[in-house]
């Protein structure tokens, strides 16, 4: 008897030191806490001596017979007890991770849907919440419609007071009531929550700025259907803030932007992506950057896009759509815009549109790079300068389109660089900004995009002029090096698909 006793004490030991070495994932951290309390409670049972043992076993002897022989019968049966081969339970523990997945991608998007629709009327609700009462007897395709609906439910504290009160007051079945409460309650909650969910492997500033710059989206782009976060911070392979010395001295900072894409509905052109991409930075991005004026924060870079063309583009399995909404967060979604499921690109397609793209690019900004030479010769400083814009241009634009197979609407190199640099960090030290001649030498050459060809005013100087030459000829050395790389990056992908 006292073998089963020493054997029921020590049987804690593994089960503490097996809950102590798991891992527990942000998603379950309540049951690690649920959990230490108990092994807590475990710890802190007191250790028996020999003899108290011996007492408690002739204690357990003078117990009816009965009672003595199923506690033996018990631990017997736990003794034999087949133990669970470890490669199953993994097999299980990864099935279930996996599984709830969906079910709170379906809560999450119902949650956003609230944030969009119009509040119906009273008589709405009235007539949808008469329709609920008989779902039970109702086909599955029509309870599918009784969802959609549900989705337009007003979200304010007060209209969700008067909801609840609305449903109290119909003669609804008990269990209908409860659990309509219950799903409006909880769908409120989850968008309360989504941010933090979708979003926790960010640290708690990024969280915030992220939240401040939808809301600004939403509320200076109204017709906006769909916001994703995509790239290094929905990756979670962000860089705050880090700083770099070269060799020589030249001391580069990197930060990762918010790469953010919004999808416009239909019958939404690519005209009008085009001037909402352009309206972004003058609008969105200065009441951001006012909010979080004096604070570190990341800068945001916009793409905008029309859903035809986006669904175009991921039924073509253009890799840079594709992977954004593969691997990004939905930030925002009025469920308006239905996009395919996207598929991902074989590697030979990759190189082959990389290989093509890159001989394009190549060609017309070494053709504007040759047209600078020139002007510069004929002295014609200021045109030349435009040439160089335009060289510059498309050295950047042909590293994102080997890299991503797409380019940027834009023409603001500051903004060209901040969209290619996750690409190398090398194009950081292009246009290095430590004295007053390279800052006003790049801001020349920014502006000429314009200037050179209408201001009569706008003037570059001989030395201006070659230091740009200088600058345009060391970002062609690494766009070419860079492309390549990925280039040989596919190849090698491609042969072993």
């Amino acid at each position: 008897m006292t073998d089963h006793i020493k054997l029921l004490e020590e049987g804690f030991a593994p089960l503490v030191a097996r809950v102590k070495e798991f891992v527990f994932s942000p998603k379950n951290i309540h049951s690690k806490t649920e959990l230490s309390s108990i092994i807590s409670s475990i710890e802190q049972l007191p250790k028996y001596t020999s003899e108290e043992l011996s007492t408690f076993m002739e204690e357990l002897k003078q117990l009816p017979k009965q009672t003595e022989n199923e506690f033996l019968s018990l631990i017997e049966e736990y003794k034999v007890t087949p133990k669970r081969d470890d490669s199953l339970i993994r097999a299980e523990l990864k099935a279930l991770k996996h599984q709830p997945k969906r079910s709170r991608k379906d809560i999450i998007s119902l949650a956003l849907h609230l944030d969009n629709f119009p509040n119906p009327s009273s008589d709405n609700l009235t007539a949808l919440l008469n329709y609920i009462k008989f779902f039970q007897k109702k086909m599955e395709s029509e309870v599918d419609v009784i969802i959609q609906n549900i989705k337009q439910l007003p979200t304010s504290d007060k209209q969700i007071d008067s909801l609840l009160t609305l449903i109290e007051e119909k003669n609804l079945s008990e269990q209908a009531a409860v659990g309509l409460t219950n799903f409006i309650k909880r769908t409120v909650l989850m968008k309360q929550l989504y941010f933090t969910e979708g979003l926790k492997h960010l640290e708690r500033e990024s969280q915030g700025q992220l939240i401040a710059l939808t809301n600004i989206i939403k509320k200076r782009i109204p017709n906006c259907s769909m916001i994703v976060l995509f790239g290094s911070y929905a990756r979670g392979t962000e860089v705050i803030y880090d700083v770099t010395v070269e060799e020589n001295g030249l001391v580069t900072s990197y930060q990762s932007d918010f790469d953010i894409m919004i999808v416009l509905p239909n019958p939404s052109t690519k005209a009008n992506a085009l001037a909402i991409e352009g309206r972004m930075y003058s609008k969105v991005e200065t009441e951001y950057n006012r909010i979080f004026a004096g604070k570190l924060h990341a800068p945001p870079q916009f793409v905008v896009e029309c859903e035809s063309l986006l669904c175009e583009n991921l039924d073509k399995q253009q890799p840079f759509f594709t992977d954004i909404l593969k691997d990004g967060i939905c930030l925002y979604n009025d469920g308006r815009v239905t996009l395919p499921e996207p598929k991902a690109m074989l590697y030979s397609i990759k190189r082959d549109l990389a290989q093509e793209n890159f001989d394009h690019g190549i060609y017309q900004a070494d053709a504007f790079l040759d047209k600078g030479y020139y002007d510069f010769q004929k002295k014609r400083c200021e045109l030349a300068s435009f040439e160089l814009h335009q060289a510059c241009e498309r050295y950047y634009r042909n590293i994102s389109m080997v890299f991503i197979n797409y380019h940027p609407k834009i023409h603001d190199l500051e903004k060209l660089i901040d969209r290619t640099k996750s690409f190398s960090t090398e194009l950081l030290s292009v246009f290095p900004q430590d004295t007053d001649f390279e800052k006003s030498t790049f801001k020349l050459l920014r502006d000429a995009y314009i200037d050179a060809r209408y201001n009569l005013k706008f003037v570059v100087t001989k030395k201006e002029l070659e230091y740009m030459l200088e600058r345009t000829e060391a970002l062609k050395e690494i766009s070419y090096r860079i492309c390549k790389e990925q280039i040989e990056y596919y190849d090698m992908m491609a042969k072993n698909e």
